[in-house]
């Protein structure tokens, strides 16, 4: 069944015509965009569907889908269902209290994050760190290779690889112990941790003995742009309230940051800490609703819903708090403050004047030949920057059904049904699909 949507701000027809195919294709383009009045709403525009043979994917035009995802606030110092001594925990209508300075359980917070630089002047430099048995430790030089080091630099997300493998604690010895040695990658694993090393337990290092890395920068992004992961941000030190913010981000053919993996968390959050920066920093979302029925979506954005958060623990919903923020401090008890060694997310008034980060799709050097049916890099993005949904997950063209297309376990752009270039998708329970951000070689030479 082919589906005709039109969306206006307060209207939707459907018009129902020949059965075709479900495939349906989102296509939008940030330069083109109008910011709506309020300045911070979805995008909405007129959509179309295409005919496309031998799939069941779709394509609409210009269609943005307000989400209903309900934030996760997560109570600081326990586990569901539990207390912090185990005990199970009774429903209570009070807020979380709050750290003292004689129990800061922020102390003991598990962020999510594995792998880390530290010691180094930038975010592409530093001695590793690896979180493993509930504890930071480093890594031991003994073996120590570029192989490695691409590893941990594309862990990072830092696709280019390594620059170089330090040895002899260049970026100094750090205060955890030793928890990897003679770590031994091919070069293609997907996290350090994954590669064959000795445990703690079997090492024969000294502290002065700490691995390190200098990662290539990723390429594609402008002066003043940051990239990582397929993605560029601005982080701009400048203060403004959330809607100016967003305002900035489309004047820079851009939008406020939106963050949909601990990958892309880590990546901002070893920036700020990498520079100094202090928080709170708005990115992207914001909430509807009140405290009881409060639910958070991404702005401007095809994938509203927010599948992935990292909320501040103990983080607490206040009426004009509607505005998404990192965040790497909290406030304690007689005024003592605390900082984290990681930024969560959390709310905060969008009237506010705060720094913000502005995020758009990085230019790839990567090319197609003809519609890209044997294309295999490593694009991962869409033309308007919205990040590539798992091949995998997918029931219509996955792997399975589609074994010589250079699908797999992965979110690559391929095109394995023979479409104009290639794709993927954006919403797996929508085949909703779009475009990627790869040209053709002939345009690209």
């Amino acid at each position: 069944m082919r589906i005709l949507c039109i969306l206006g701000l307060a209207t939707t027809v459907f018009v129902v015509t020949e059965p075709v195919s479900s495939k349906v294709l989102e296509n939008v383009k940030i330069p083109e965009i109008r910011q709506p009045e309020t300045g911070e709403e979805n995008i909405q525009s007129a959509g179309q569907t295409k005919n496309v043979k031998r799939s069941s994917k779709s394509l609409v035009d210009g269609i943005v889908f307000d989400g209903d995802q309900e934030g996760r606030i997560v109570k600081r110092g326990t586990r569901d269902g539990e207390t912090g001594r185990g005990r199970p925990r009774r429903p209570r209508p009070t807020r979380p209290s709050r750290p003292t300075p004689s129990t800061p359980s922020y102390e003991t917070i598990e962020s999510g994050q594995i792998i880390r630089l530290r010691g180094g002047t930038t975010s592409l430099a530093g001695r590793v760190e690896v979180f493993l048995g509930s504890r930071w430790g480093t890594v031991c030089d003994d073996a120590w290779n570029v192989e490695d080091a691409h590893v941990v630099c594309r862990q990072l997300g830092y696709d280019r690889g390594a620059e170089e493998a330090t040895v002899g604690g260049v970026f100094g010895q750090g205060q955890g112990e030793i928890l990897m040695d003679n770590v031994q990658c091919f070069g293609f694993e997907s996290s350090l941790q994954s590669c064959s090393h000795i445990p703690a337990a079997g090492h024969d290092c000294s502290v002065s003995e700490t691995a390190g890395v200098i990662c290539l920068p990723n390429e594609g992004c402008e002066d003043g742009w940051f990239g990582a992961n397929g993605v560029c941000y601005k982080f701009v030190e400048n203060p403004t309230n959330f809607r100016q913010a967003t305002k900035m981000c489309i004047s820079f053919q851009a939008r406020l940051a939106i963050i949909e993996s601990q990958k892309e968390n880590d990546f901002l959050s070893e920036w700020l800490k990498t520079n100094t920066v202090m928080g709170p920093w708005f990115i992207g979302g914001k909430r509807k609703g009140g405290i009881r029925n409060a639910k958070w979506n991404w702005v401007r954005s095809y994938r509203p819903d927010m599948k992935f958060s990292k909320w501040l623990p103990g983080a607490g919903l206040a009426r004009n708090k509607k505005c998404l923020v990192m965040q790497d401090r909290v406030a304690g008890e007689n005024g003592v403050e605390y900082e984290l060694d990681y930024f969560y997310w959390d709310s905060a008034s969008c009237n506010k004047p705060l720094p913000f980060i502005c995020q758009k799709v990085a230019v790839s050097s990567d090319c197609y030949e003809g519609n890209g049916e044997n294309y295999r890099g490593r694009v991962s993005r869409t033309e308007d920057g919205t990040l590539c949904e798992n091949w995998s997950n997918a029931t219509d063209i996955n792997p399975t059904t589609h074994p010589f297309a250079g699908l797999g376990d992965h979110n690559f752009c391929r095109n394995p049904d023979s479409d104009q270039r290639p794709w993927c998708y954006v919403s797996v329970e929508k085949r909703k699909y779009l475009y990627c951000a790869v040209q053709p070689c002939s345009s690209s030479a």
